[in-house]
């Protein structure tokens, strides 16, 4: 996949069917314009923004890092993520100057969007101004039972620690991605040792507590108990990310990038009386993560 930073200079290939959306984590939704966009032009290509309008004036952490998204469209099969490099004066621009300045400029055969999809200063461009210049297929709302599927009801899910539901709308696990970085070394001393991640981007952390899942370590797929939270039972602190490897007799972790995929919520974040009951409930967890992960 070739990336294209929409800046008036980089040349932007013909015959190209483009998906626009917000894109916020790549859910079940999305992946139909994707397909779309596959199916009309010679190539397929999606429009990101980055950062978001939530991003810049509310401060929301994401679902996705730019990266991550880069790496979801590659995967997918697109042919060119064409970007645009936002601030404040972008998203003042109204849906003429929009237009104008970057969507004519990538000369779409065609441009794939959902029927509530908005663009352009407070939403006011519609599917039926880009049907003035443009050929346009507007692909349905898909909808989970009567609700649509939407980074919102995502968001919801996982604050809620509903990691399986979110992994359903999203039709891919919820991942985080970070680097392995040295803790307080406590997990170590009761048989749990962990890789504590330092994260790309500022994720959307799932609902406190342990989790089942996947984690990739060079490449490798491992099974993992992933903690989210503060600690409490040992002094507490920010929130973070923790991952003890099932079945990893790798050495030392620490220094790599791991991507973290969450999938099974097991159980809340709890106080122990001690180091020694926080262990006997670890190993009570791991007995559980081993039955789900099968």
């Amino acid at each position: 996949m070739k990336v294209i930073k929409l800046d008036g200079i980089a040349a932007v290939p013909a015959d190209c069917s483009v998906a626009l959306g917000n894109f916020d984590g790549f859910h079940k939704g999305h992946a139909r314009l994707l397909l779309e966009a596959k199916l009309h032009g010679q190539y397929s290509g999606a429009l990101l923004i980055s950062p978001s309008y939530d991003e810049l004036f509310c401060q929301s952490k994401v679902l996705m890092g730019l990266d991550d998204k880069m790496r979801f469209l590659s995967s997918f099969g697109i042919d060119f993520a064409f970007l645009i490099e936002s601030d404040e004066a972008f998203f003042g621009l109204d849906k003429q100057e929009f237009m104008s300045r970057y969507l004519d400029a990538l000369h779409p055969d065609s441009l794939i969007v959902g029927e509530d999809y908005t663009f352009a200063r407070k939403g006011e461009g519609t599917p039926s101004d880009l049907r003035s210049r443009y050929k346009v297929y507007v692909v349905r709302t898909l909808l989970e039972g009567d609700r649509k599927v939407s980074s919102t009801w995502i968001r919801e899910c996982l604050r809620e620690g509903e990691a399986k539901k979110a992994w359903s709308l999203l039709g891919h696990p919820y991942e985080v991605v970070g680097k392995s970085v040295h803790g307080r070394h406590l997990g170590t001393g009761i048989g749990f040792p962990t890789c504590n991640l330092r994260l790309t981007y500022d994720y959307l952390l799932p609902k406190q507590g342990v989790y089942a899942g996947i984690a990739y370590l060079l490449g490798k797929p491992y099974k993992a108990m992933i903690n989210v939270g503060s600690n409490p039972t040992v002094g507490g602190g920010d929130d973070h990310v923790e991952i003890h490897l099932l079945d990893y007799d790798g050495g030392d972790a620490y220094g790599y990038t791991v991507y973290c995929d969450f999938l099974h919520f097991v159980r809340g974040e709890r106080k122990f009386a001690s180091l020694e009951d926080l262990k006997s409930q670890l190993q009570k967890d791991k007995l559980t993560i081993y039955k789900l992960l099968q």
